[in-house]
């Protein structure tokens, strides 16, 4: 990764993420490692921070959807004043990035019930649960409750078995998904037609098709850290690019994949089994 940035076209795009994301989470985790050596005392110590610091920061966001305040992002600020619903953020600038904050909280959370058998930390662990989700209610973030759902399906699989899993969530979709498919036409547009459903991803089908092709260009070695959204506009006539709001993919494996390309998403695919 620190070697893609000798033919990357952002070098401070590259900077940022090196120097706040890649070098001290590795570092992090070390230190974490080394702290407890051969025992399960790291993971546990991480558990606790995240599901705790997740608590707190949903009881905030709750608070902020409460009196309509947001922090440090106007821009968040003036689109709540014309949307339908408010949008909480939290201490993040994004709401979206709180809203992947507490789902990956909220699955560890899940994960460590279904193997607890102490009952006043299932108890604790359960009200976090409920309260992270109300925080995630309130970024309204579908992504994010999507990768929730997706999640707590996997977990059901290897906490009770993949016939009954497999049962409940078709009951699920047809006791759910069916009288909203009869009674909202909206609802029946997105399941029928590819392209209303490629609308209300808000460009993202279009953004990862582009982050594909992009890597087509530099498919073993990539475009470089950081460059994904230089690159990408690039392939913009000038009209189209001053129209278009976002450059980024938004799809981690199609990031990884464009800018790191085959090897990156090698390790990448490696680091997730």
């Amino acid at each position: 990764t620190l070697v893609s940035t000798l033919w990357s076209d952002d070098m401070q795009e590259a900077t940022i993420k090196i120097v706040c994301f890649y070098i001290p989470f590795v570092l992090l985790l070390r230190l974490v490692a080394s702290l407890w050596p051969e025992t399960d005392r790291p993971l546990r110590a991480v558990l606790t921070v995240t599901i705790a610091m997740a608590s707190a920061v949903a009881l905030l966001a709750l608070y902020q959807f409460a009196t309509k305040t947001i922090w440090w992002n106007e821009t968040l600020e003036t689109a709540n004043n014309y949307n339908r619903f408010f949008r909480a953020n939290g201490i993040f600038f994004d709401p979206n990035i709180l809203g992947r904050y507490l789902a990956l909280a909220m699955v560890a959370g899940v994960a460590v019930l279904l193997v607890t058998r102490g009952a006043t930390r299932a108890w604790l662990l359960a009200a976090s649960c409920v309260v992270m989700a109300g925080g995630l209610a309130v970024s309204f973030s579908r992504s994010s409750a999507i990768m929730l759902t997706a999640a707590l399906f996997v977990l059901a699989l290897r906490a009770f078995g993949v016939k009954r899993t497999l049962l409940v969530t078709a009951a699920g979709v047809v006791l759910i998904g069916g009288p909203a498919m009869i009674f909202k036409e909206s609802v029946r547009e997105k399941f029928t037609s590819v392209d209303a459903l490629v609308g209300s991803s808000e460009g993202r089908f279009r953004l990862a098709e582009g982050g594909v092709d992009l890597w087509r260009t530099s498919p073993v070695h990539g475009v470089g850290l950081g460059a994904f959204a230089e690159r990408y506009e690039e392939t913009f006539p000038e009209r189209d690019r001053n129209r278009t709001r976002v450059f980024i993919s938004h799809t981690a494996p199609v990031t990884v994949l464009t800018e790191l390309g085959i090897i990156g998403f090698g390790f990448f695919v490696l680091m997730c089994v």
